[in-house]
């Protein structure tokens, strides 16, 4: 792995399928008024994008926990949203990085990846395989850690939660 992916690996949440049928059945509200109209795609940034607060603790904490227990306690969420990418659909070319938080990290956890459904690309490091339970945890520089999506090319969502962290330590 280069400089911009900091670790990839499976987890497996005991709740998952209650996550799942929670983001299911809260659908309308969660991409209410936000969606990628050129790529199909939709996103709860706007209206949940602090999931790993908004949501009750018995759907994502267990998420949240092991997020943060992955990167040893030195990490704290700035954000949490879901992305859900149905046939055809893909995120286009990103970076979170803002000078509000030059030392953000980012990462992706795939709830659920259909075979088929894309993986993400970085500018530095190409296609980065993915599998359901993956999570993918890297590094966004004001002018690195560029990354989007490749189409979801079956018939089935491919659900990913994505999230923001900085350091634990106070900002200098």
């Amino acid at each position: 792995m280069s400089n911009i992916v900091i670790k990839k690996t499976s987890i497996s949440l005991k709740n998952k399928e209650k996550l799942i049928s929670f983001l299911k059945t809260e659908s309308d509200r969660l991409y209410k008024n936000y969606r990628y109209e050129e790529n199909g795609g939709k996103s709860s940034f706007e209206v949940l994008g602090k999931l790993h607060q908004q949501l009750p603790s018995d759907i994502i904490g267990g998420l949240v926990t092991r997020i943060t227990r992955e990167l040893e306690n030195k990490y704290k969420f700035i954000d949490m949203w879901t992305n859900i990418h149905h046939s055809r659909a893909y995120t286009a070319r990103h970076n979170h990085f803002t000078s509000e938080y030059p030392v953000l990290i980012s990462g992706a956890y795939y709830l659920k990846k259909p075979k088929n459904s894309g993986n993400i690309v970085f500018d530095e490091e190409g296609v980065v395989e993915t599998q359901e339970d993956d999570l993918l945890i890297f590094h966004q520089f004001k002018d690195r850690g560029y990354h989007w999506t490749q189409p979801n090319n079956s018939n089935e969502d491919r659900i990913v939660i994505s999230f923001n962290m900085e350091p634990n330590e106070p900002k200098r």
